[in-house]
């Protein structure tokens, strides 16, 4: 936490973030209208407690005792990009509560990735679980000698970069699954020119179902071929392509 030139305390939504996701109870004042609300709100963590009134409304109360907050805990306030927050911020304050303004508000809590270090296996010696908490979307970033495999990953490419460095991998493929219907890829900006991107488009590759066969012909490396339109196009990227299997329910093609 730390303290700008305007003297309003504030709390990073990365920070934030993490502090749900470890378990720590976190007291979170939702100042938006009831319909901002409505539309999408904190939900990260078991031991999250919200509660929510418009900042307009909070200021009319003659006492905060219908908030029902714990003056011995801190307090996070959120609004849309912080400005309303760092007002309810200050009333809070000047009421004995150590409040804190959720920096950039629901905004910024939208670009928060947070990761989390799943188990590895005898083949990847990382496995990164990326969870864009305020979209619910989950990427995955997968490390095996020193290339990495970055499945679904959101439109921010930074902490992803910030994640390879911190592992000392390099992107060596993308994949796209599709899984989330509501998020925009960063994978045609995410690799340098000449690695390997793969994509599951939805309409006609994504499906689930078995692994191919070793002799079936989704099986064999990618060779270019043409559709009935004359467009040149490759046949599905395997296992045989790379160090790590792409998922059963996912044909994927290579592009460069």
């Amino acid at each position: 936490m730390r303290m700008p030139e305007a003297s309003v305390p504030l709390i990073p939504a990365a920070d934030l973030a993490h502090r749900l996701d470890q378990g720590e109870r976190v007291q979170l004042l939702d100042v938006r209208s009831a319909e901002r609300v409505a539309q999408g709100r904190v939900t990260l963590g078991a031991t999250l407690d919200f509660r929510a009134l418009a900042a307009s409304q909070l200021y009319e109360l003659a006492t905060l005792a219908p908030l029902r907050l714990d003056p011995a805990a801190p307090v996070a306030v959120i609004c849309g990009h912080g400005n309303s927050s760092a007002g309810a911020t200050r009333f809070l304050r000047e009421r004995g509560f150590e409040a804190y303004s959720v920096a950039g508000g629901m905004a910024a809590w939208e670009t928060v990735y947070l990761p989390r270090r799943l188990s590895p296996t005898p083949a990847l010696e990382h496995v990164i679980q990326v969870d864009r908490v305020g979209k619910g979307a989950l990427s995955y970033v997968l490390v095996s000698d020193g290339d990495a495999v970055v499945v679904d990953p959101g439109r921010h490419l930074q902490p992803y970069e910030a994640l390879l460095e911190e592992l000392g991998a390099t992107a060596a493929a993308v994949i796209d699954t599709h899984m989330h219907a509501d998020y925009l890829s960063g994978a045609a900006p995410r690799l340098p020119a000449g690695r390997s991107r793969t994509s599951c488009t939805p309409r006609t590759h994504v499906r689930r179902t078995t692994a191919p066969k070793a002799d079936s012909p989704t099986s064999r490396s990618p060779r270019a071929t043409r559709s009935r339109s004359g467009a040149r196009r490759s046949s599905p990227l395997t296992s045989r392509d790379t160090p790590w299997a792409v998922p059963p329910w996912c044909s994927a093609t290579r592009w460069r």
